[in-house]
């Protein structure tokens, strides 16, 4: 029996060798595990340093010797970023690879140093956690990311390509006519070859009765126009009008005309837009208002944030940013805006190139080309506030040149100034040499607008279209003021005055007009409103006043009534109408009016909107004589093989084609559009050009004997020209059976076999079973065996049991290949 003193020292004995024993392997683990984990008291300042055998043979300047790197995720803003991260420690510091910070965007400039440490980085701080090697950034977002708001919310690029197909578009306009003076007929014609991008197109007007000036027949225009949508551009070769600067007048000319055309590029902000700056030091929701009315709401991380591109009506505008913090306070920060079409985006090109020669006499003469001429124009978005211009133009003996600026004034108003000067010199008459200067200013408000211009034009001031008939443009001073009291009504007064000097070398004596009117207009309850117009107006001398005071009233959905009683000088007249337009497919519309006074006149018409085009009637007494018209408009189509007959509109069509499968209804931005025809096809006519719509299939309107890969597309047309949709339907006619080799035997599940002469593919199933589609108007069946085995069968040989049961097919011949090796 042992001593209790001996046990009890034999236990702490045991006690203290396991303890030792234990503590030692802790140390000796934590000493030889490199993935130990540090415990929470550890420092940068504890990471070993490698011994020199451990040191590559070159170790970089830019680092310190004793650099010790490992990895660890990343999140930034709580966001966790792919890839994995190289940290070290430089100087008692983390420090992250810059090849990764540069990646990531948390430095905007690529250092020269591999390793970059993280609390020298503007804007940044962060924890490490050692236990899950997880490095965690918070950084000021300097408006991007999440504080960056763009409100158009529009892609930057070119329309995308659509399937465009070759199109012979005829629109048309005939009418017949009947009064006392006989039977007249008259058409307008205005064929074109069109396919995507490219027209080719001409018009004509025709009459049955012979004028005094022209032939029965008269061409209008015919050219060749090609749109090149990713620069915005434009060519015409043919005949034309000239393309040039607000002010300028354009000429009607034949020859090539090459231009800016920003109607290309519906994506395309061309004027500016207001941007808003702000720095919030907490993650703050913020709200956008534009004239005091709430356009978006949004949220933003800690550090500065923009929104760009916020939609304004054009005039002054109050743009104003609400700024909630965590405690719900709000700090409302405003800033005016004025917005004008003629002011391009900053770096926005915008030029015109015609030319050619001077098109005389239109739509009396065919062909009566006068001078040749050149106009060319270009103009330049250089601010956000201002806008310059530059236009020349030259032809026989004229030259005409000047310059241009618009300018937003204090973010209330726009001012415009121009500044032309001409030569001439036409022979027998001399030189001659003028200038044109004009200057206005305008405010357009929701409440307040106003305008005023003023343009000096000299004696000999010539430009092309002058030189060509045309009457000189007039010296004026106008202006215009405009009250929108809402309840109260609708003010607008303007007053003008224009005059133009003599020139005795085409015998006309100096003219001077005046003119003041003055409009008022109410809302009187939904749907009824009341005008009231006032005028005076002098020319050379002799005076005249008219008044009208009018009353309109709108009933039901697209029907409306007006009335209204005018004087002019002595004579007075009433007037009264009342209407009912066909605008939808298979709409009837119709209208009457009476008119008494000076000219005793009534008419009534009908109309009917068809599928292939619109057909009105009309007839009218004025003064006792009579008078009826029939007019039908439309287009003919030629297109995909088939013939279509429309209404006219836009000029711009899309092609649906569904394979040849009738009475599928198609939809078009969710809406019905109509079924395909026999041929599986339907065309859709008013579509708005380059802008991206919805042709879609309502999957519970599909026939059971069909079956769709897809149930909606997009596509954006070209202007005037024919895209086409392709539906990806088919007719699906299932046809089982049981498969079996020549000796009854069932194939394995996952059989492959190909349907003939269609090439398409099926898999057998359990039991042998197989389905195909039987419209395909396949005749046989080849069956390759998993041993390598070919097998053939006839479709037709598909027997069905008379006992209940799934038809039956037998492979009738059956081939296996083998390869002899010498």
């Amino acid at each position: 029996m042992r001593l209790p003193s001996k046990l009890a020292r034999n236990a702490t004995s045991g006690l203290a060798t396991v303890f030792f024993a234990l503590h030692s392997a802790q140390v000796a683990a934590k000493k030889d595990d490199p993935f130990a984990l540090p415990g929470k008291d550890f420092r940068v300042s504890d990471l070993p340093s490698p011994s020199k055998s451990d040191q590559p043979a070159q170790i970089p300047q830019s680092e310190p010797a004793d650099a010790y790197v490992f990895f660890a995720d990343v999140a930034l803003n709580g966001v966790a970023l792919r890839g994995i991260a190289k940290i070290k420690s430089v100087d008692d510091e983390l420090a992250i690879e810059s090849t990764y910070a540069f990646a990531k965007g948390l430095i905007a400039t690529f250092p020269e140093k591999d390793f970059i440490p993280i609390s020298s980085i503007e804007g940044v701080t962060y924890d490490f956690n050692w236990q899950t090697y997880q490095l965690n950034i918070t950084k000021d977002l300097q408006s991007s990311g999440a504080n960056l708001i763009d409100m158009q919310q529009r892609s930057r690029s070119p329309v995308p390509e659509a399937n465009h197909i070759p199109a012979l578009i005829v629109d048309y306009d005939l009418s017949v006519q009947a009064d006392r003076s006989g039977l007249r007929v008259n058409g307008l014609i205005a064929p074109r070859f069109a396919r995507g991008n490219t027209v080719v197109e001409a018009s004509f007007r025709a009459s049955s009765t012979r004028r005094r000036v022209g032939g029965k027949t008269t061409r209008l225009d015919s050219f060749i126009s090609h749109r090149i949508p990713e620069s915005s551009t434009s060519v015409t070769i043919g005949d034309f009008v000239s393309q040039g600067p607000t002010g300028s007048r354009a000429v009607r000319m034949g020859g090539l005309r090459v231009g800016t055309d920003f109607s290309l590029r519906p994506d395309l902000i061309t004027q500016p837009l207001p941007d808003f700056t702000g720095t919030v030091a907490v993650p703050t929701g913020i709200d956008v208002l534009v004239n005091d009315r709430r356009v978006t709401s949004n949220k933003v991380e800690r550090g500065e944030f923009t929104v760009q591109s916020i939609p304004v009506p054009a005039g002054r505008s109050e743009v104003g940013v609400v700024v909630r913090d965590a405690l719900g306070r709000e700090t409302l920060l405003t800033v005016p805006f004025y917005s004008a079409r003629r002011i391009l985006a900053p770096g926005l090109f915008e030029g015109a190139i015609n030319i050619g020669a001077v098109r005389r006499r239109y739509g009396i003469r065919s062909s009566d080309y006068g001078p040749s001429a050149i106009t060319a124009m270009a103009r330049k978005g250089i601010s956000s506030t201002l806008t310059l211009t530059s236009f020349a133009e030259a032809s026989n003996g004229v030259f005409n040149g000047g310059i241009g600026a618009d300018v937003i004034v204090a973010n209330a108003a726009l001012f415009s100034l121009t500044a032309r000067a001409s030569h001439n010199n036409d022979g027998p008459i001399g030189l001659r040499s003028g200038h044109l200067i004009s200057a206005g200013i305008e405010s357009t408000g929701a409440v307040f607008s106003s305008s005023l211009e003023a343009r000096k034009v000299s004696r000999g001031y010539t430009d092309v279209a002058t030189a060509n008939g045309d009457i000189a443009p007039p010296s004026l001073i106008a202006a215009n003021i405009n009250f929108d009291l809402a309840d109260v009504g609708r003010l607008q007064v303007s007053a003008v005055q224009q005059s133009r000097p003599s020139r005795p070398w085409l015998d006309r004596s100096s003219e001077k007009l005046r003119l003041f009117s003055a409009s008022y207009r109410k809302q009187l309850w939904r749907g009824a409103a009341i005008s009231l117009d006032i005028s005076r107006r002098g020319n050379n001398g002799r005076k005249d006043f008219s008044a009208l005071a009018g009353l309109s009233v709108t009933l039901g959905s697209r029907s409306f009534a007006q009335a209204s009683y005018s004087r002019t000088q002595d004579r007075n007249f009433f007037q009264a109408s009342f209407a009912r337009p066909a605008i939808e497919q298979g709409e009837t519309g119709y209208s009457a009016s009476l008119g008494l006074g000076a000219i005793d006149r009534i008419a009534a018409a009908i109309s009917r909107q068809l599928s292939f085009g619109r057909l009105e009637l009309q007839a009218e007494q004025a003064n006792g004589s009579s008078a009826a018209r029939f007019n039908a408009r439309g287009s003919l189509l030629a297109t995909g093989g088939s013939i279509f007959a429309t209404r006219s509109g836009s000029g711009t069509y899309v092609l649906v084609d569904s394979g040849k499968i009738g009475g599928i209804a198609v939809e078009r931005e969710n809406r019905p559009s109509g079924l395909t025809n026999r041929g599986g096809k339907l065309l859709l006519d008013r579509v708005p050009a380059y802008s991206p719509i919805k042709i879609g299939l309502d999957p519970a309107k599909l026939p059971t004997s069909v079956i769709a890969k897809s149930v909606e597309a997009f596509v954006a047309a070209a202007p005037r020209s024919v895209a086409k949709v392709d539906l990806q339907i088919q007719r699906y006619l299932p046809l089982k059976f049981q498969l079996t080799d020549m000796r009854g035997n069932m194939f394995k599940p996952g059989t492959r076999l190909t349907a003939l002469p269609s090439r398409k593919n099926y898999i057998v199933g359990h039991g042998s079973m197989v389905e195909i589609n039987g419209s395909e108007g396949d005749i046989e069946l080849k069956i390759v065996n998993s041993s390598g085995s070919v097998c053939q069968a006839d479709i037709a040989d598909i027997t069905a049991k008379s006992s209940p049961g799934p038809a039956q097919l037998k492979c009738f011949m059956q081939s296996k290949s083998f390869a002899i090796r010498p």
